[in-house]
Formats: structure tokens, C-alpha cells, sequence
């Protein structure tokens, strides 16, 4: 996501390292995709930053620039960004659509079963 701080606390996808990254993951992972001119993408920024400082011990954060990889997004049929899908145990568990407030992110990762303690 542009070069902010936010990409520096993210992983990178492309349609080469998605697989691996996101459904190989040993813990859940939360992928925004998004691009470079969408206003709503750098609204969300900070609310994915604070979810990375505080969940990013368990949580695998990662983006995906939707005109790098189109192809990865059709298959998971995003249509609209910023789109966030979260995927735990190699599937995918939940995704949401557009700018999501930080009170809503924060409660959907405390309540994801996959990420209570083990």
C-alpha cells in the first residue's frame, strides 16, 4: 500500500507467494487487497496497522495489490476494494468489504476461534 508505513509492517503478495503465505501459514492470517489510487485503501491503513501492533504476534498480516495479481482476486471473487479476508488452518474463514472501524476489526479478531489460546 504505497510506501507508508503500513507496507513495512505487511507481507507483500503476488500471485507467486499467496499459496505459501496465506494457506500454508502456521497462524490465521489477514490479507487486505487493495491498490495503489483507491481512497478508502489508505483510509483503512491505520486501522490495519493497529491490528498489527496489536494482534501481529498472531496474526499474519499481508496485502495484495488487486492489479498485480487480478487473477488472485477473482478467484476469491473481490469485485470491490478494500477487501479483507482472513484465513486460518489453510482456509479461508471470513472476509469483509470496505473500511472497517477499528472497534468492529479488533472484536472479529478476539472472538476468531482460531485465535484464542491454543
Amino acid at each position: 500500500m504505497c510506501q507508508s508505513s503500513v507496507v513495512r509492517s505487511l507481507i507483500l503478495l503476488d500471485a507467486d507467494n499467496f499459496e505459501p503465505v496465506v494457506f500454508a501459514a502456521p497462524q490465521p492470517v489477514a490479507v487486505v487487497f487493495w491498490g495503489p489510487d483507491c481512497g478508502p485503501c489508505h483510509v483503512l491503513a491505520p486501522t490495519l496497522e493497529r491490528a498489527v501492533d496489536a494482534y501481529g504476534d498472531r496474526v499474519t498480516f499481508a496485502a495484495l495489490d488487486t492489479a498485480i495479481a487480478p487473477q488472485v482476486a477473482a478467484r476469491f471473487g473481490v469485485r470491490a476494494i478494500p477487501y479483507l479476508l482472513f484465513s486460518a488452518r489453510g482456509e479461508v474463514c471470513c472476509h469483509f468489504l470496505g473500511v472497517i472501524p477499528w472497534a468492529f476489526l479488533r472484536d472479529k479478531l478476539e472472538h476468531a476461534p482460531t485465535l484464542s489460546t491454543r
